[in-house]
C-alpha cells in the first residue's frame, strides 16, 4: 500500500479510547495481583503488586489503541490513513490516542501542569511541617513519605516538562517536517507517563516509601509495597525517555526541511537534540537498577545484598550514573530555549552560534564523568575523588560558554522586555546562584560539610526551579500564541514574572543559610534557633505556591475569556514556527519548505526568509562491579554455574543462524523464492532459541539467593530472552507481511534496520555467554 507522507489517527478496528483504558486497566490489575500472588509470596506480596501495575498498564495501553495497528499489520489487514488535511479539531482528540505530534505536545503540557500542581501541594505540606522545630505537625514517618512523594513526583515532572510539550509540538515546525520520524513511539512515551503518576499517587495507600527520591538500598529493600510504585513508576518514566529520545534523534537528523543545514537549526532544537542523547542513553540504565531491585525484592536475588555477595554501592553506581545525566536531561532544554528566545528580543544575531552548540555538548559529554561526585560521602574509591571533583568542576566550562553566548548577543542590544524576555533574564540570575553554589559541592573539603544539609537542597532548587521551571515559563508566554491561538495577558504576566522572581529568592536563598548552619535535610525536627529562617522560608514558599495559582488563572482567563486569535506572528519572530498559520493546520506546511536562511538573521543586510546498548552494559558492569568485589567469596559459592557450556552454545548458535538468515533474506526481493524460504527458516531459528532458553532458565540448577553471580545470570539472561521473543514476534510480522499473496510488504529500509536489531541481539548473545559460561 502507499503510505501518505503525512498522517495521523488511525482508523481502529474496534472501539477504542481513554475510557476503555481505563475499564482494562482495573481488571488487568488485579489479574497481576492475582498472578503474583499465586507464583510469587517471597516477599509481603510485591510480586503480585508489581504484576498488578504492569499488568494495568498494559491493559491501558491495549484499552487505547495501541494494540490494534500492530495487529492488524500482523494479520495482513488493511490499514486505512486518515488523512490531515481532513483530522478532526474537536476536544476528543486530546483525550484519545492521537499520533499528532500537536496534540501530543498539548496532552503533555496539560499532564504536566496537573502534575505540578500536586507536586506544589506536597511542597506546601512539607514546608508548613517545618513551621515548627519539632514533629508536632507531622509524625517523621509521614513526613519522610511526603518528602518521597514529592520529590519523585517533581522529579517525573522535570523530566519532561520541555521535551514533552514543546519538544513534541515545536520540533517538528521548527525543522520544517510534517510529523515526527515515529508518530506511535511519540505517542507511548506520553500515555506511559499518566499510569506512571497514578502509581506513584498510590504509594500512599501503601504507606509510602522511606528512601527519598535515591531509592537506596538496604532501606529500599526492607521497605513496604510503596517501594513497588517507586520502581514500576519510574521504569515507567524511563521508557517514555527512551522512546522520545529515539523519535526525537530520528526526526531531527532525517526529518530536515531542503536547506535546514545543521548550522540553521534554531538553538532549542539544538538543545533537544542533546537530551534526546541522555535520555536515550541514561534511562536503560536507570532500567536495570530498578529491575534489579525489583528482583531481590520479588525472586530474591541479591544484586544490593551485601550479605550473600552483592552489593548497595552497586545501585549507587547505577542510579547516579543515570542520575547526574538526569540533570541535564532537566536544564539542556532549558539552555536551548533561553538562547533561543533572547537573540528574538534583542533583534541581534546570536552570538557565538557555534559556540553555544558545543556548549551543549560539551555539558552532554562531561555530564557522563561527573557521577561519583554524589558518593564523596560514602567511603567508596577515595582514590577517585581528585578525578570526580576536577570533573564536575570542568563541567562549568561549558556551561560558562552557554552564558557567554547569551550575555554576548544581550549586549548593547535595544532589548524588548517582553514577559518571555523577564523570564529567560529570571533564568540567567538563578542559574547564576545554582552554578556558584554547585562548586562548593564539588570540592570534597566543602562536601563533605554540606553534603546533607540543605545547603544542597538550595543548590539543586535553584538550578532546577530557578533554572528549568523559569525557562518553561519564557517557553509558555512566548509559545502558547502559537499553540492555543491565544495570547497570554502581558499585564499578569509581568505581574506573575516579579511575584514569582522574588517569592522564589525569598524561598530558597535562606535555604543556604540554614545548610551552612548545620540543617539535615530529611528530617521534621530541627534545632530551636532556626525556627525564624524556617518560618521565612515557609511564608515565602505559600508566596510562591500563588504565583504559580496567579499563572494557572492566567491560562484560564487568556483561553476562555479572551475573544479572538493571537496573531500569527505576535513577536515578529524569523524562526520557521512563526511562519505557519494561527492555528497550526493538520500538516504542519501547505509543501514543504526550502529554507534559505538563518533563524537568528535580524540587522544582517539583504537577509533571506527563514538505547539497548546501555541497557545491557549496565548489566555486564554489574557483572564485573559483583565479581570482583567477591563478599566474603559469595559471588560464586561452590556448585553454581551455568546449566552446560554446550547448552548455552546451541541457543547462541540458533540465534546466530537467525540474524543470519534474516539478513540474507532483508536483502533478496520481496515475494521472491529467496524471501519465502528464508524468512520462515530464521522465524524457526528464532522460536527454537526461545524455547531453549525459556527450558534454560526454568532448570538452572541453583537458586536466586546463592551468591552474585546467579542474581546476574538469571537477571541478564532473562533481559536477553524478553529482548529476543520481542525480536520474534515481528518477525512473525515480517513473515505474514512479506508472504507472495499479502495484500502489504515491508519496505525494504524496514527490513534492514531490523536486520541490524538481531545482528545487536547475537552480539549480546556472545557477550553474554563469554562472561556467563567461560569466565569464571
Amino acid at each position: 500500500m502507499v503510505v501518505p507522507n503525512a498522517l495521523s489517527d488511525r482508523n481502529l478496528s474496534f472501539p477504542t479510547g481513554l475510557i476503555t483504558g481505563i475499564v482494562l486497566a482495573i481488571p488487568g490489575y488485579f489479574i497481576g495481583v492475582w498472578t503474583g500472588n499465586l507464583f510469587g509470596l517471597f516477599d509481603d506480596q510485591n510480586t503480585g503488586v508489581i504484576l498488578g501495575y504492569a499488568f494495568a498498564v498494559i491493559g491501558f495501553l491495549v484499552g487505547l489503541g495501541f494494540l490494534n495497528y500492530p495487529l492488524a499489520r500482523l494479520l495482513g489487514w488493511p490499514v486505512t490513513a486518515v488523512p490531515q488535511t481532513v483530522e478532526e479539531r474537536t476536544w476528543g482528540r486530546y483525550f484519545s490516542l492521537s499520533l499528532d505530534h500537536k496534540v501530543i505536545g498539548m496532552q503533555y503540557l496539560v499532564t504536566i501542569l496537573i502534575m505540578l500542581l500536586f507536586g506544589a501541594i506536597g511542597a506546601m505540606l512539607i514546608r508548613t511541617s517545618l513551621l515548627v522545630p519539632d514533629a508536632s505537625i507531622t509524625p517523621p514517618g509521614q513526613y519522610i513519605m511526603l518528602i518521597g512523594l514529592h520529590s519523585v513526583m517533581m522529579i517525573f515532572i522535570t523530566s519532561a516538562v520541555i521535551l514533552g510539550p514543546f519538544g513534541n509540538y515545536l520540533v517538528p515546525l521548527m525543522i520544517g517536517a510534517r510529523r515526527m520520524a515515529f508518530p506511535r513511539l511519540e505517542a507511548l512515551s506520553f500515555w506511559v507517563v499518566p499510569p506512571a503518576a497514578v502509581i506513584l499517587a498510590a504509594a500512599v495507600f501503601w504507606g509510602g516509601f522511606p528512601t527519598g527520591w535515591t531509592g537506596y538500598p538496604p532501606l529500599s529493600e526492607q521497605a513496604g509495597q510503596g517501594m513497588d510504585s517507586y520502581i514500576v513508576g519510574f521504569v515507567l518514566i524511563a521508557i517514555a525517555l527512551v522512546t522520545s529520545g529515539i523519535n526525537m534523534l530520528a526526526t531531527i537528523i532525517a526529518m530536515r526541511a531542503p536547506g535546514m543545514t545543521w548550522t540553521r537549526l534554531p538553538m532549542f532544537v539544538w538543545g533537544i537534540f542533546a537530551t534526546a542523547i541522555l535520555g536515550l542513553l541514561a534511562a536503560p540504565v536507570l532500567a536495570t537498577a530498578l529491575v534489579q531491585l525489583a528482583m531481590d525484592r520479588t525472586t530474591n536475588t541479591t544484586f544490593f545484598v551485601a550479605a550473600n555477595g552483592g552489593s548497595n554501592y552497586l545501585w549507587e553506581n547505577l542510579f547516579w550514573f543515570f542520575g547526574h545525566p538526569e540533570v541535564y536531561i532537566f536544564i539542556l532544554p532549558a539552555f536551548g530555549i533561553i538562547m533561543e528566545l533572547v537573540p528574538h528580543f534583542a533583534r541581534k544575531p546570536l552570538w557565538g552560534y557555534r559556540t553555544g552548540v558545543v556548549g551543549l555538548f560539551g555539558v552532554t559529554l562531561l555530564s557522563w564523568f561527573v557521577w561519583q561526585h554524589h558518593l564523596f560521602m560514602s567511603g567508596i574509591a577515595p582514590v577517585l575523588r581528585p578525578f570526580y571533583m576536577l570533573s564536575t568542576e570542568l563541567i562549568s566550562i561549558p556551561t560558562g560558554i552557554i552564558f557567554l553566548v547569551t550575555l554576548g548577543t544581550m549586549w548593547r542590544a535595544r532589548i524588548w522586555f517582553s514577559v518571555p524576555m523577564l523570564f529567560c533574564m529570571g533564568f540567567l540570575f538563578n542559574f547564576l546562584i545554582g552554578g556558584i553554589s554547585g562548586v562548593y559541592l564539588s570540592d570534597v573539603p566543602t562536601d563533605v560539610t554540606l553534603h546533607g544539609s540543605y545547603f544542597s537542597m538550595a543548590h539543586f532548587h535553584y538550578t532546577i526551579v530557578g533554572g528549568e521551571i523559569f525557562a518553561m515559563m519564557a517557553a509558555c508566554y512566548y509559545w502558547l500564541p502559537k499553540m492555543t491561538g491565544k495570547m497570554l495577558s502581558p499585564l499578569i504576566g509581568r505581574i506573575h514574572f516579579w511575584w514569582m522572581f522574588i517569592a522564589f529568592n525569598s524561598t530558597f536563598f535562606p535555604l543556604f543559610l540554614l545548610g551552612i548552619l548545620d540543617m539535615p535535610r530529611r528530617v521534621s525536627v530541627y534545632a530551636a534557633n532556626l525556627q525564624f529562617l524556617n518560618d521565612w522560608v515557609t511564608v515565602s514558599a505559600y508566596l510562591l505556591f500563588g504565583s504559580m495559582l496567579l499563572f494557572a488563572g492566567n491560562l484560564v482567563y487568556s483561553l476562555f475569556f479572551v475573544p479572538g486569535i493571537a496573531v500569527a506572528n505576535p513577536w515578529h519572530a524569523r524562526s520557521l514556527e512563526w511562519q505557519v498559520p494561527t492555528p497550526v493546520p493538520a500538516g504542519n506546511f501547505d509543501r514543504v519548505p526550502l529554507i534559505v536562511g538563518g533563524p537568528y538573521d535580524y540587522g544582517l543586510p539583504n537577509a533571506k526568509p527563514a538505547a539497548d546498548t546501555f541497557f545491557f552494559a549496565a548489566w555486564w558492569f554489574s557483572f564485573f562491579y559483583l565479581r570482583a568485589l567477591n563478599n566474603d567469596q559469595a559471588w560464586r559459592p561452590q556448585g553454581v554455574g551455568p546449566p552446560s557450556l554446550g547448552f548455552g552454545l546451541v541457543v547462541l548458535a540458533l540465534v546466530v543462524l537467525m540474524a543470519g538468515t534474516y539478513w540474507v533474506m532483508s536483502r533478496a526481493l520481496y515475494g521472491s523464492f529467496s524471501f519465502s524460504l528464508l524468512a520462515p527458516v530464521s522465524l524457526v531459528f528464532g522460536i527454537a532459541a526461545c524455547l531453549f532458553q525459556g527450558f534454560g532458565m526454568w532448570h538452572l540448577g541453583f537458586g536466586l539467593t546463592q551468591g552474585g553471580y546467579a542474581s546476574v545470570f538469571a537477571g541478564l539472561t532473562g533481559a536477553w530472552l524478553i529482548q529476543l521473543l520481542g525480536a520474534v514476534a515481528w518477525l512473525a510480522t515480517v513473515v505474514v507481511q512479506g508472504r507472495p499473496s499479502g495484500d502489504t510488504v515491508v519496505r525494504p529500509h524496514s527490513a534492514a534496520t531490523f536486520g541490524w536489531i538481531l545482528v545487536f541481539l547475537a552480539a549480546v548473545g556472545v557477550i553474554n555467554y563469554l562472561l556467563l559460561y567461560l569466565v569464571k
